[in-house]
């Protein structure tokens, strides 16, 4: 049940996973209206009675047994986490969530992407841990280091999502922030999100950007159709800030094009009746994954981007596993301090 087929999993030199620790969820928004892994649910309860049997929508369930798994896989892999569920739910507890990050901590050779609808509870999770008394490594304190194997983001459907869950998301540390707009209901303007410094939305706390973009359509029975225009536009924006963009699918609806039965077209919005709006329902596969022509597969690389600071995230990553290894915390705050005060002395020197 590790292996998975989602695309922006399939980087490269990866094995694509899921983890699921988590399981079940509730439906908080319209990007939740037809939720895949509800459907997924359904079918799993049958097959797995001891871990599903909860009805999805009854809320999340917590799962001590999967906690370590990463750890046993020794090649590198992409790890979507909670694809069943939300990490940041409320019935999770911080401390659960905690055990998460640890084991994310001592897999330095994976990456793991985590998404949210529930921004706010993400942020207060980082901003309490200190009133928690956990063993951590990740905090909103500056003398602390983000983990640099997570990928750490919010899942979006329309601006009205975007504007109530990105400010959340940049005031988390992290390496790299990940924006999925999927599935796709409405356009979604980011310009003011990918710029570092301050903006007229909001002040970032820690230099925040977004570093990422993933972008699909709907999939499914009751698949509401993306507008092409809405993902060109996405596109178009994350070429101008140099953000990373990912084009994952169309969904169950593809853009009209000539040749296609005239008498089968719909239009995504029908008041503007003009051909940039047409669409058809072909179902996922036949649609594809081609934008105007192009199988967008980019994705953000540390390596490539920052090479100087990923070499100081090396050094802090081996450090981040003998912050959760020791039980004193006067002792993992003064690693974590010589672990900082080494990589700003090496940026001084440059």
């Amino acid at each position: 049940m590790s292996n998975t087929n989602i695309e922006w999993c399939k980087r490269p030199g990866t094995i694509p996973k899921v983890w699921n620790p988590v399981t079940g969820c509730n439906k908080i928004s319209q990007g939740c209206k037809n939720c895949y892994a509800e459907r997924m649910h359904k079918r799993l309860q049958v097959m797995h009675p001891s871990k599903y049997g909860q009805d999805f929508t009854a809320g999340a369930v917590c799962h001590d047994d999967l906690l370590t798994l990463p750890l046993k896989w020794k090649k590198p892999c992409t790890v979507f986490v909670n694809s069943m569920s939300d990490l940041f739910h409320k019935d999770v507890p911080f401390s659960f969530i905690d055990k998460v990050f640890e084991t994310m901590a001592k897999s330095p050779q994976h990456t793991f992407i985590i998404l949210t609808k529930r921004a706010d509870r993400m942020l207060e999770f980082f901003t309490m841990l200190d009133k928690h008394g956990l063993n951590r490594v990740f905090t909103t304190n500056d003398e602390t280091w983000p983990l640099p194997n997570l990928w750490l983001g919010v899942s979006v459907e329309d601006q009205a999502a975007a504007d109530e869950r990105i400010p959340f998301l940049l005031q988390c540390p992290a390496a790299v922030r990940v924006l999925s707009v999927e599935p796709m209901l409405g356009p979604v303007d980011i310009i003011t999100y990918t710029q570092e410094g301050k903006t007229d939305r909001i002040n970032f706390l820690h230099g925040g950007k977004i570093h990422q973009v993933f972008c699909g359509g709907e999939s499914g029975p009751d698949a509401r159709p993306m507008h092409p225009n809405w993902a060109r536009s996405l596109q178009q924006q994350c070429a101008a800030s140099g953000v990373a963009f990912f084009f994952k699918q169309w969904g169950e609806y593809r853009p009209w094009k000539n040749g296609d039965p005239i008498e089968k077209f719909e239009h995504v919005h029908p008041r503007q009746g003009n051909l940039l709006s047409r669409v058809i329902k072909v179902g996922k596969h036949k649609a594809g994954r081609l934008l105007d022509g192009v199988e967008w597969n980019e994705f953000y690389n540390l390596n490539s981007s920052a090479m100087s600071k990923r070499k100081n995230q090396n050094k802090i990553q081996t450090e981040a596993v003998e912050l959760y290894s020791s039980s004193n915390s006067k002792q993992r705050r003064n690693i974590s301090k010589k672990a900082v005060k080494h990589s700003q002395t090496k940026e001084r020197k440059k």
